[in-house]
């Protein structure tokens, strides 16, 4: 029994020598950053965006809710979020370029109740 036990931790121990290291994607991390606000409809918000095997999930935080972002990275680190927010009857699109350990982008939103629409500039950080 004893050499059974053995036999086996050994064998797992060569199997799992040779199994493929998950590696970190280049944009994989959390990153936050702020939207500069431009009017009424446009007020400054933050945002956060998780980053793992190049799909992003987020938030923006507005200052009535917390609309969730969902979305992709390119290999070339373009990268493109949208959210669709019923609450407030908006939605709206996040795009931009990932580079090192910056995004600059912009959200721009539809607000259908208002009738309005808005464009925000975004830069974040990886932490």
């Amino acid at each position: 029994m004893i050499k059974r036990v053995l036999f086996a931790a050994a064998w797992t121990a060569i199997v799992l020598q040779f199994k493929p290291a998950l590696a970190a994607g280049p944009y994989d991390g959390t990153w936050t950053g702020m939207l500069e606000g431009n009017g009424t409809h446009c007020p400054p918000a933050a945002i956060t965006m998780r980053i793992a095997d190049n799909r992003i999930t987020g938030n923006i935080v507005l200052s009535d809710g917390t609309p969730r972002l969902e979305g992709s990275v390119a290999a070339d680190g373009s990268g493109t979020a949208s959210y669709n927010y019923a609450y407030t009857g908006a939605s709206g699109t996040v795009s931009g370029k990932f580079s090192g350990n910056e995004f600059i982008g912009k959200l721009d939103s539809i607000y259908k109740v208002a009738n309005t629409s808005c464009s925000r500039s975004i830069s974040a950080k990886r932490s």
